[in-house]
C-alpha cells in the first residue's frame, strides 16, 4: 500500500487555534437547531401533554435543554485542547486529518 508524504507540515487546525470561536459556533449551531426544534415541536408536545405537565416540568424541560446547551459548549471547548485533539487526531476524530499510519 503507498503511503503519501506531505513535504509540508499541515497547519495547526482553527479549531485549536482558536478554541473559544470553535465553542462559539458549535454553540450558535446547537442553539439555534434547539430552538428550531422546540418552535416546531412545542405546540404538539403542549397538546398531547398539556394536561399532565405542569408549570413545573415545563420549567424543568427547558431547564434541561439550556443544561445541554452549557454541556455541549464546555465538551466543544475540551475537544479544542491541543492535548485533547492529539488524542482525537489519534483514534481519527481529530480537527485536522490523521497523519500516521492508519490501521487495517
Amino acid at each position: 500500500m503507498a503511503t503519501f508524504e506531505n513535504p509540508v507540515d499541515p497547519p495547526t487546525p482553527t479549531q485549536v487555534t482558536h478554541p473559544w470561536r470553535a465553542t462559539t459556533r458549535t454553540s450558535a449551531a446547537f442553539l439555534m437547531a434547539l430552538m428550531l426544534t422546540i418552535i416546531a415541536a412545542w405546540p404538539i408536545i403542549d397538546e398531547q401533554m398539556g394536561a399532565y405537565l405542569g408549570p413545573d416540568v415545563r420549567g424543568a424541560i427547558l431547564a434541561f435543554v439550556g443544561f445541554l446547551g452549557a454541556l455541549t459548549a464546555t465538551i466543544t471547548r475540551l475537544m479544542a485542547n491541543p492535548a485533547v485533539n492529539g488524542l482525537l487526531t489519534r483514534v481519527g476524530l481529530g480537527a485536522a486529518p490523521y497523519e500516521g499510519e492508519h490501521r487495517s
